[in-house]
């Protein structure tokens, strides 16, 4: 059950079903029915295990360790929704521009791509807005290029650097205390490891944000306004809430 797939279709399979059992059961399960969403929750769970297995087969060590933390947290958000939050029907159908039987699991199927609940009354605090909107052609465009630019750059930058000397990597040079005991090298390694990976994940996170952006932006299933920047100016990055908005 928990054995990764060789192939892209069998992937993008996987992202389905896990979609779809995410808004059957906020769609057709109660609010209150907490053992019926509990029970849901082990399959996604599952599934959730499966695409990180899988994903060995499509990215690098790095851009795993980068994108394994990220496909969790999305498992978290869905637990919230669900179980917390306890999303339902009724309120996907105020959510809804049109009304209709299929607009709840529309509605459904947006707010699982949507992680920080834009336009819902469960949006995150402190989301920065563009000063001016933007159109639909505009917007795709522009999101098309930043996802072709941070996937250049992560390339890039997974291919540039030289490893480190693997005796500054071996066994007994991990660091949580005696920092005086650390060379000039060693400390220079230990921060330059730092600082790549928080670049690389800061340009994955972009990327992938802005590679959904472009997909359902360009589909009509969401409007330019759900997508605002990812990241909060820099000058705010002094808090987690100012930098990751």
């Amino acid at each position: 059950m928990e054995r990764p797939v060789n192939s892209v279709a069998q992937f993008l399979l996987l992202g389905v079903i896990h979609a779809s059992i995410f808004a059957g059961v906020v769609v057709y399960t109660p609010r209150k029915a907490s053992l019926l969403r509990l029970a849901a929750a082990l399959p996604l769970a599952v599934l959730t295990r499966c695409i990180y297995l899988s994903g060995a087969r499509f990215f690098s060590s790095t851009q795993l360790r980068v994108l394994g933390p990220l496909i969790w947290n999305h498992y978290l958000s869905l637990f919230d929704l669900m179980l917390i939050t306890r999303v339902d029907a009724s309120e996907l159908t105020r959510l809804a521009r049109q009304q209709g039987a299929a607009q709840p699991l529309w509605e459904a199927l947006r707010l699982f791509f949507n992680l920080r609940r834009i336009n819902t009354k469960w949006e995150v605090r402190g989301v920065s807005r563009p000063r001016k909107p933007q159109g639909r052609a505009q917007f795709v465009a522009w999101a098309a290029v930043k996802t072709l630019l941070t996937s250049t750059a992560i390339d890039a930058i997974l291919r540039l650097p030289p490893k480190p000397e693997p005796h500054l990597m071996a066994p007994g040079k991990e660091t949580l205390y005696d920092f005086w005991n650390l060379s000039v090298e060693d400390a220079i390694v230990r921060l330059s490891v730092v600082l790549l990976f928080a670049v690389v994940a800061s340009l994955s996170a972009t990327c992938m944000y802005y590679l959904a952006a472009t997909i359902m932006v360009a589909t009509g299933m969401s409007e330019p306004d759900s997508w605002p920047p990812i990241f909060g100016p820099i000058a705010s990055a002094h808090t987690v809430r100012g930098l990751w908005r």
